[in-house]
C-alpha cells in the first residue's frame, strides 16, 4: 500500500502540475467566462456585419441612381435625395421668392437700379448655395457608400478575427477539461487507495477477531475405534456364512462319483465290474 501511494501521489502530483503549467503558459484563469464574452461578442459583430452589408447595399444602389441621374441629363434637383432635403426646398422656395420679387420690381425699374442689381446678386447667391447643398448631397452619396464598403470589411476583418479567437478559447478549455479529468481521475484513484489503506491499519490494530466458539469440545471417555466386540462378532459370522458358502459352491461345481450310477451316468460308457472293499 505504502508503494502504491507513493506511485498515485506522484502520479497526482504531475497532473496537477500539468494543469497549472498550462494556465500559466496560456495566462487562462477563467476559460468559460471568457469563452462566453468573446462568444457574445462574436454574435454582436456578426449583427453589425449584417446591418453594414445592408447599409452598403443600399449606398450602392443610391450611388446607382445618381450616376443614372447625372448620366440622363435630368437636373439634380428631380433626384429624390435632393429634391426631398429640407435645405433644399428652402432655398427653392426662397429662389422663388427672389425670382417673382426680381420680375415684379423689373416692370417698374431698370435693370440698372440697385434694387434690381441687389435682388439679382441675392439670386445669384441662392443658386450657389443650392448648387453647393446639391453638391454636398451628392458627395455625401459617394462617401456614405465608400464609408459603408471601408465600414463591411473592417467588420469582416474583426468577425474574422473573433471566430478564431472563439475557437482558440473553444481549445483551451478542451484542453483545460482534459487536464481537470486527468487530475479527478488521479485524485479519485489515490482517495481510494488512501482509504484502503486506512481501513487496512484499523483492522490490524484491532485484537478480537471475527471468529467466535460456538459449542466447547470435550475428551470422549472411550475412544471411537477400533470396536473389538463388534469387530469380532463380524469376524465371526462372516467366516461363518463365508465357510458355508464355499462348502456349498464346492459341492455343487467339483465332480465326485459315489456310486457305480454316478460313474455311468457321467461317463457314458458300461460299466465291467467294481471291486469291493474286503
Amino acid at each position: 500500500f505504502d508503494d502504491q501511494l507513493k506511485s498515485l501521489r506522484i502520479r497526482l502530483e504531475e497532473a496537477q502540475s500539468k494543469l497549472t503549467d498550462y494556465q500559466q503558459q496560456e495566462r487562462v484563469v477563467s476559460t468559460d467566462e471568457r469563452l462566453g464574452t468573446e462568444t457574445a461578442r462574436l454574435q454582436n459583430l456578426s449583427t453589425q456585419l449584417v446591418s453594414a452589408q445592408e447599409a452598403t447595399r443600399n449606398a450602392v444602389t443610391e450611388r446607382k441612381k445618381l450616376q443614372e441621374v447625372l448620366a440622363s441629363g435630368v437636373p439634380l434637383t428631380t433626384f429624390e435625395p435632393v429634391f426631398d432635403n429640407p435645405v433644399v426646398q428652402t432655398i427653392k422656395a426662397k429662389i422663388r421668392d427672389l425670382q417673382g420679387t426680381l420680375v415684379n420690381s423689373s416692370n417698374s425699374l431698370g435693370p440698372n437700379h440697385p434694387q434690381i442689381k441687389k435682388l439679382k446678386s441675392e439670386l445669384y447667391a441662392a443658386r450657389q448655395r443650392l448648387d453647393a447643398e446639391i453638391k454636398t448631397i451628392t458627395d455625401g452619396i459617394d462617401n456614405a457608400a465608400e464609408l459603408s464598403r471601408e465600414r463591411e470589411r473592417d467588420l469582416e476583418n474583426s468577425l474574422d478575427a473573433q471566430k478564431q479567437l472563439v475557437l482558440d478559447l473553444k481549445n483551451e478549455r478542451n484542453t483545460i477539461s482534459v487536464l481537470q479529468r486527468e487530475v479527478e481521475s488521479a485524485q479519485a484513484t489515490y482517495n481510494a487507495a488512501l482509504t484502503a489503506l486506512n481501513t487496512t491499519s484499523m483492522q490490524s490494530m484491532v485484537d478480537q477477531t471475527n471468529v467466535s466458539i460456538v459449542d466447547r469440545a470435550t475428551v470422549p471417555r472411550k475412544p471411537a475405534s477400533p470396536r473389538i466386540m463388534v469387530n469380532l462378532t463380524i469376524g465371526v459370522l462372516g467366516g461363518l456364512l463365508l465357510g458355508i458358502g464355499l462348502a456349498v459352491l464346492m459341492d455343487v461345481f467339483v465332480r465326485k462319483v459315489h456310486s457305480r450310477e454316478d460313474l455311468m451316468n457321467e461317463l457314458g460308457v458300461p460299466l465291467l465290474g467294481h471291486l469291493k472293499k474286503v
